[in-house]
């Protein structure tokens, strides 16, 4: 090797033999090697060198296609620097375009600094060391942001904080989106698409609690079948059959199996539709909320809790909600959430603020500002409720909405929920409109949930 010839070059010549075994280094190295006594030009891994500025760096790279890889190396090499696939223990330099892979984790528990390829890129444009620390990878960067049914509030907060560290938030749910920010399965048409696109749905305290420490996104999913992650053991010894109508068949297959439940011919639960009309009264029938709310709260709930959870005794939509506008302003997260699905699965559609387009306005009483059109009723939970188990609003919405309403079940083993937060009153019937329970086909039938966003 004494005896190799090193030929000095300009850049372009430097940069053409780039990948050869041609020995050649610039006019600016030559410079760099007499004014620094510590570099060695035969201590590089490079035959080809710009410049020294990154003499002896072990840097490596995540997340780029290998184009961009490749690129990347190369101009670590001829900065005099080492390029590395993995990430050794006494890396000085991660590139990465986003901060939540495993690789950028270790990396952040050993302290090695995190940086977008600009760093790299700058180098090289002035051949030179940059200073890392105006090129900080920011917690959010690569990710594209959208939100499901979370109130006004929530969403300002969230997409601000998603913003200011280098994420973005869409409005609208298009192939961009790397994730959805709900805190339920609701039935609305981004958390249909991302179900069936396996776009992650993560609980909005993922963003906060990413803030202190970056955590596994999957420990923060709602379908986090997604990530082959092992199975978790909700439904553990029991066993499904799922009706062919029942809305993104696939997921709850998914949902199910995922949480060690069995699909077999003669189950224990049988998962229907909303509608579904059934003669065999002895079958335990649920439908896919009841699937969807015991993975969210990581428990068997009982299938009487929520009305929600098993067939209704007549057809939806009714005519008394259907296309009527609801305002909903719950603070109560859980609350808020069945409130809303119980309007859209009667054929209402929803709104988080108050609207003068609102035909109702959904509060408990001290959560409403009261400035709303005069065309607009409200009402409390306790009634959406009654809507859902009598099938529709009452004739006449009573004037004192903290009385509570009698509601009789309609199967007799339903477990009626009182919303009602008042002391008892003296309780009064309401009369209600009423459907008739005629079987339907569903074979042709659209989703009536799933048709608005």
């Amino acid at each position: 090797m004494e005896n190799e010839c090193v030929v000095v070059g300009d850049h372009r010549e430097v940069k053409e033999k780039f990948g050869t075994d041609y020995r050649i280094i610039s006019t600016n190295a030559i410079e760099e090697m007499v004014k620094y006594s510590h570099i060695n030009y035969e201590e590089c891994i490079s035959k080809q060198i710009l410049s020294f500025s990154l003499f002896n760096k072990v840097v490596c790279s995540v997340g780029y296609n290998p184009i961009e890889t490749n690129e990347i190396s190369m101009k670590i090499l001829l900065l005099g620097g080492i390029y590395s696939h993995d990430l050794p223990s006494r890396a000085d330099f991660l590139i990465s375009n986003n901060s939540f892979m495993k690789i950028v984790s270790v990396a952040m528990a050993n302290g090695i600094p995190i940086v977008k390829k600009e760093w790299i890129d700058e180098c090289f444009n002035t051949l030179s060391y940059v200073n890392h620390q105006d090129y900080h990878v920011p917690l959010f960067l690569g990710f594209v942001f959208t939100s499901s049914d979370l109130n006004g509030d929530d969403q300002k907060e969230y997409k601000q904080i998603v913003e200011k560290h280098g994420g973005k938030w869409l409005d609208n749910f298009n192939d961009d989106v790397s994730m959805l920010i709900s805190r339920s399965i609701t039935s609305t048409q981004k958390i249909r698409y991302a179900l069936m696109n396996q776009v992650p749905i993560v609980f909005p305290e993922w963003i906060n609690d990413s803030l202190s420490s970056i955590r596994p996104l999957n420990d923060y999913s709602i379908n986090s079948w997604i990530f082959n992650e092992p199975k978790k053991r909700i439904f553990d010894g029991f066993t499904f059959a799922i009706h062919h109508t029942v809305p993104l068949f696939d997921s709850v297959v998914a949902a199910i199996k995922h949480n060690s439940g069995t699909i077999c011919q003669n189950p224990s639960l049988f998962v229907v539709p909303h509608d579904f009309k059934f003669e065999n009264s002895s079958t335990q029938y649920v439908t896919s909320r009841w699937i969807w709310d015991c993975i969210i709260r990581r428990s068997i709930l009982p299938v009487s809790s929520s009305a929600l959870y098993f067939p209704l005794p007549y057809s939806i939509p009714v005519p008394s909600v259907q296309g009527k506008l609801f305002a909903v302003l719950i603070r109560n997260e859980v609350l808020r959430i069945e409130i809303i699905e119980i309007i859209r699965l009667l054929g209402g559609k929803v709104v988080f603020r108050e609207s003068k387009q609102a035909h109702y306005l959904v509060s408990n009483q001290n959560e409403s500002s009261q400035k709303r059109s005069q065309t607009t009723q409200s009402i409390t939970p306790s009634m959406v409720s009654y809507m859902l188990k009598c099938g529709g609003l009452p004739e006449q919405i009573p004037k004192s909405l903290s009385i509570p309403i009698i509601i009789k079940p309609a199967f007799e083993e339903i477990e009626i929920m009182d919303f009602s937060q008042n002391s008892p009153s003296p309780l009064i019937e309401i009369k209600y409109h009423s459907r008739s329970l005629a079987k339907r086909d569903h074979s042709d039938e659209k989703d009536p949930i799933l048709e608005e966003l």
